[in-house]
């Protein structure tokens, strides 16, 4: 995707929609409409349900994968890991020579056994075009949501290794 480019939007989706229809709804009735469609959507992904897109431009769902700490002497550093920023600027607030030494504070994700859970767009199939050219990218709110349920103990599918798995269409879903 390219830099600075802006993200589509229901406002500006609303701007074409707009062209292509006859006699269109007011913006805050399509807002309001494309918005519990998303809500529909975001329960039906959390749910653990694999969500099939129309006109075959792919799938999405939740999927985790073990996470296996290294360290890095070189750079005295654990791979692998997010650095828990919020923690560490804490300790760096209040230990100097932590944050002379660049110190970190990591998430181990004990909460799900070490599993790191993320959203999968999966292209496999897709019978768009240019497909590189389209991104995913969940809301804050869905990703704190995604986090809520696994805090409460919600497990989705959790893949080996490097391996991102190729979900084939369907034509149900």
């Amino acid at each position: 995707m390219a830099k600075n480019k802006p993200l589509e939007t229901f406002n500006t989706a609303y701007r074409a929609y707009k062209k292509e229809v006859e006699s269109p709804v007011e913006l805050s009735l399509f807002i309001k409409l494309n918005n519990e469609f998303a809500l529909f959507m975001t329960e039906k992904i959390l749910n653990a349900k694999t969500v099939y897109l129309p006109h075959g431009i792919g799938v999405i769902k939740v999927i985790g994968k073990e996470v296996i700490p290294k360290f890095d002497e070189e750079s005295n550093r654990i791979e692998n890991l997010s650095v828990n920023w919020g923690a560490t600027r804490k300790l760096w607030k209040e230990n100097e020579e932590a944050k002379e030494q660049k110190k970190f504070i990591y998430h181990f994700n004990e909460h799900s056994d070490g599993v790191r859970y993320r959203f999968l767009w999966s292209r496999a199939n897709m019978k768009c075009k240019n497909s590189n050219f389209y991104t995913f990218k969940p809301a804050k709110r869905m990703k704190q949501t995604l986090a809520k349920h696994i805090r409460e103990g919600r497990e989705y599918e959790v893949y080996e290794g490097d391996y991102t798995p190729k979900i084939k269409s369907s034509k149900h879903g």
